[in-house]
């Protein structure tokens, strides 16, 4: 874990990771969405929440990881978000330390060529599935390869604490 992790890490608080996935209640424009992001990043870095957030069309797929108290209250408010609905949670777990422990939410945009490229999503695509019915560990494989696996190079902005600042 990294002394960025151990920031955020509260003294005798579990820290736990959600997968969930949604569909967009609208088109985002880039404007909006870039507007948003910045505030998502912001409440994150207060809250102690570090994760990544994937959009593919109207579909998002995000990953959130910290204190369990806090990602609770979180995950309860975007339950009920009007930006979002046919909210599905995919993995709900504790973990040991965080896969984006710098991160307070790195973003991609992807295309359905670049996942269609992608030999463990190309069949998940050919059978017309939809983000939300992701096996939990695809989902969880699928966003940590954009941290530094095979789809860094496709992330279109994964922005760090340290470049916020």
């Amino acid at each position: 874990m990294s002394t960025t992790a151990n920031a955020h890490a509260v003294p005798g608080l579990e820290m736990h990771r959600i997968i969930y996935a949604s569909v967009a209640a609208h088109p985002w424009r880039d404007s909006e969405l870039e507007e948003m992001l910045l505030k998502w990043r912001r409440s994150n870095k207060r809250l102690g929440i570090t994760g990544m957030l994937v959009n593919h069309e109207q579909s998002f797929l995000q990953l959130l990881e910290g204190p369990a108290p806090a990602l609770n209250a979180l995950f309860a408010r975007l339950r009920v978000d009007a930006h979002h609905h046919k909210v599905v949670l995919l993995l709900r777990e504790k973990i040991n330390g965080r896969a984006f422990d710098d991160w307070t939410m790195g973003f991609a945009r992807v295309s359905g060529e670049e996942l269609r490229s992608m030999p463990w999503m190309a069949d998940f695509l050919r059978r017309g599935m939809t983000l939300q019915q992701l096996a939990p560990r695809r989902a969880l494989d699928f966003l940590t390869a954009f941290r530094e696996g095979p789809l860094s190079s496709v992330c279109l902005r994964a922005i760090s604490d340290a470049a916020e600042s």
